[in-house]
């Protein structure tokens, strides 16, 4: 099989830099998970753009892949914000004992959903966002000195499968070598 070999278009290089840096700094800094898998969709948002000025079927996959990596993040947050929001809500006989209430109350007194910066849990293992930090910059490098770009959005690719039950597993097996400990 032919190794594919993608370079970035050099007319947009420049300002793909600076945007992967201000991303990859984004990353870092804030500690909200939300924000994180928010600012890594500027990437494929970028490579977008590019595509409707300077068509390329090659750059075009490489941002079908980092779409799949952005929405399969996004995924596994709401994922557990869901269970750690349905885990907040006591059961409804919890919450008559409390008020001391009779059955058809119950709607009355149900709690508000939390939003993502209420759940009291971590979301993804912090680890995550800091080796997707580190692929970001290699990224970065590769469009930087106009090397392959292939290598590093497979390496975005492989971590964010580890998301996944069969990613998870492969991971824990030692077959996917990142360390997320």
């Amino acid at each position: 099989m032919e190794e594919i070999n993608i370079k970035f278009p050099v007319q947009y290089k420049e300002k793909f830099i600076k945007e992967l840096e201000i991303i990859k700094n984004k990353i870092d800094q804030t500690p909200n998970q939300s924000l994180k898998a928010y600012y890594f969709t500027g990437i494929g948002g970028f490579i977008n753009r590019v595509i409707n000025f300077d068509y390329d079927k090659k750059l075009l996959v490489i941002e079908r892949l980092l779409f799949y990596c952005q929405s399969r993040i996004n995924e596994q947050i709401q994922k557990l914000v869901d269970r750690a929001r349905m885990l907040a809500i006591p059961p409804p006989e919890q919450l008559r004992a409390r008020k001391n209430l009779p059955e058809q109350e119950d709607q009355k007194i149900l709690p508000k959903y939390l939003t993502p910066e209420e759940v009291p849990i971590t979301l993804i293992n912090p680890k995550f966002f800091e080796v997707l930090s580190s692929y970001i910059e290699e990224l970065r490098l590769a469009v930087e000195n106009d090397e392959d770009i292939v290598q590093p959005t497979e390496n975005i690719v492989e971590l964010t499968y580890t998301l996944t039950g069969n990613g998870n597993y492969l991971m824990k097996k030692g077959v996917i070598k990142i360390d997320l400990e």
